[in-house]
This record gives structure tokens, sequence and C-alpha cells, in this order.
């Protein structure tokens, strides 16, 4: 599986309802009528600053450049060439983001913290200066080549520990033992591509069939309550994970509860770690 750095960047900075690698169509619809994409155009990333799943009002990334709508507001678009001319990028503690001392939009119903979107920019800034916005937006492969037969064999370990043990389920499905009407329910709640094989489903809170650490021969998915992660393996192997008291923190400081885990938190947490460390092994 391949990307682009625009992609790529998107996916590292991702939080709730800032959509990467699949946004879904009900947020589309609205942003591309407003904003009509050229043929060639394609949708990067979406972060959706409304209150409800129709983006009235949102911050759209595309292969072209970046557009942007206010809720009751005038909307605005720059092409990634004219972006790289903007002198200043700065955030508010009001949600808003400033271009060149100039208020341009606001993400305030999103929960997405203003400055970390800032920085997100400033980052694309960058690269823009010193690569172009060819080699931005320019799709690549990946060196990432980890086999399904690979993470079904880390995930039948972890699971196998815990049956030996104790002859109790942990919560990790692996394979056929992950249910024809799961499968469907989590590939519907967390957008998974039917080209995706699904390798396991780690559940950790079991009164929902789909909140867990979700592993497919593409990337990682991680589901809580009110969030949505997906991470290319190209992209995981970069990302930071931690372990504090019975929460999994990934990425940009996303937070996956641990406490109703059929397994300590440590587990979960090392079997996330000889994920990582098997994705690394395998890059060139």
């Amino acid at each position: 599986m391949g990307g682009s750095y625009l992609s790529d960047l998107c996916s590292m900075y991702q939080k709730d309802k800032f959509f990467t690698g699949f946004v879904p169509d009900e947020l589309l619809t609205y942003a591309c009528e407003l904003f009509p994409l050229s043929e060639k155009e394609t949708v990067t990333a979406l972060l959706n600053c409304s209150m409800g799943n129709k983006a009235k009002s949102f911050v759209m990334f595309t292969s072209k450049g970046l557009y942007w709508k206010r809720f009751g507001e005038q909307e605005g678009c720059v092409t990634w060439e004219a972006f790289t001319d903007i002198q200043s990028i700065k955030s508010t503690d009001d949600y808003e983001i400033w271009f060149e001392g100039e208020e341009v939009f606001d993400v305030g119903f999103s929960s997405y913290p203003a400055d970390l979107l800032a920085e997100l920019l400033r980052m694309i800034q960058q690269f823009l200066s010193e690569n172009g916005s060819d080699l931005l937006t320019e799709a690549w492969r990946d060196h990432v080549s980890v086999s399904a037969s690979e993470l079904k064999e880390i995930s039948t370990l972890f699971q196998n520990s815990h049956d030996k043990m104790f002859g109790l389920t942990n919560g990790l499905l692996v394979g056929n033992e992950i249910s024809e009407k799961r499968e469907v329910r989590l590939r519907k709640r967390l957008h998974i591509p039917k080209d995706q094989e699904m390798i396991s489903f780690w559940s950790t809170f079991p009164v929902k069939q789909t909140d867990g650490i979700t592993l497919t021969d593409k990337g990682i998915y991680f589901s809580d309550p009110f969030l949505r992660l997906f991470y290319p393996w190209h992209v995981f192997k970069e990302t930071p994970v931690m372990l504090k008291d019975q929460e999994l923190i990934v990425g940009k400081e996303n937070v996956i509860q641990l406490l109703e885990n059929l397994m300590p938190a440590e587990d979960v947490f090392a079997f996330i770690e000889q994920v990582k460390r098997r994705i690394s092994a395998v890059t060139s």
C-alpha cells in the first residue's frame, strides 16, 4: 500500500473527526458541491468542524490545495503553490486559524486543537518550500512488506499465551474467529475497504462490538466510543504509542481506554510493540 507525503502527514496528525485515507460520503457530498473538484483532483483528508455528520463547516485537503468553509460564513481556498507564499500561520485559543494576521477559519465544533492544525499546516508549508507541490502529492509505494501470515502469527501468540495460562478468552480474535456479523460491523464502523484482509481484532470494550484494535494486511485501526483512527503500516512504524495508567496514547495524544479490557493493559501494549517491531524489521 502506498500514499503520498501529504496523506502521510495528515495520517500522523489524526484525531477525532479528522478523516484521512477515507472520507465518508456523507461528509464529502456538501464539500464537493461547494467546491467542485477537477477531474484529476482527489481528496486526501477532511476535518469536520460541524456538530453533526454533515460537513457544513470543514477544512479539506486535496491533491491541488486547501479548502475551508465556516458555518454561516464565506468559504475559501488556496492552491499548494500559493500556500507556500503565506508568511505566517498561527492559531488562537478560540479555535481560530490565522494567515498573515487575518482570521481565515476556525475548528470550533471539531474538538481538534487549533494549535495542532496550525502545526500541521506549517509542516506542509515547510515541505512545499523544500520540495515543491508535485512531490507533496505524488503517489508513491512504501517499503513495508509485512505479510498477513506474520501478523496472524503475532496475534495467535498473544492469544495462546493467555489461553494456556488461564483457559479463558482475552478478547483477541484471529482470522475466522471474527464472525461474519462482527466483521460487517467493523467494516462499516471503521470504513475498512473490502480489499483489506482482516487479520485480528482485540476487543478493548467487550460490551461494544467494534471498540478495540483491528489489524488488516494494510494497516492498523484503533476505535473507541468517540474515536476512529487508521494508520497504514508505513506510517504506523513512525507513530508513537505509549501506555499511561490504563490508557494507550497513540499518535497526537489520542486516548484508547483499556479499563474494560479482559487482559492487563501491559499485555495490549506488548502486543502493539511486537507488531511495531515486526513492521520495522521488514522495512527496507
